[in-house]
């Protein structure tokens, strides 16, 4: 997940600045936008799966693992 939040981080920052480009650069710059916001919902997709997945652990099961719990709070 903190690796996770990092490339998200990163993938914002690149489609805002392709956002705020020139018209001219965004046309040409297009496909690589998609490509970017496609990334960027496949990334929001995994955080899902993991936030199930943590939620279980430490909900359903009790567990208190500190490590999970600083996971879960991001």
């Amino acid at each position: 997940m903190f690796d996770l939040e990092k490339k998200t981080r990163r993938l914002n920052e690149n489609i805002d600045i392709l956002k705020s480009m020139d018209y001219f650069v965004r046309q040409e710059s297009e496909s690589y936008l998609n490509n970017l916001e496609k990334n960027l919902s496949y990334i929001n997709h995994i955080y899902e799966k993991r936030f199930e997945i943590l939620e279980k652990e430490l909900l359903e099961k009790e567990n208190k693992n500190p490590f999970l719990m600083k996971e879960y709070e991001i």
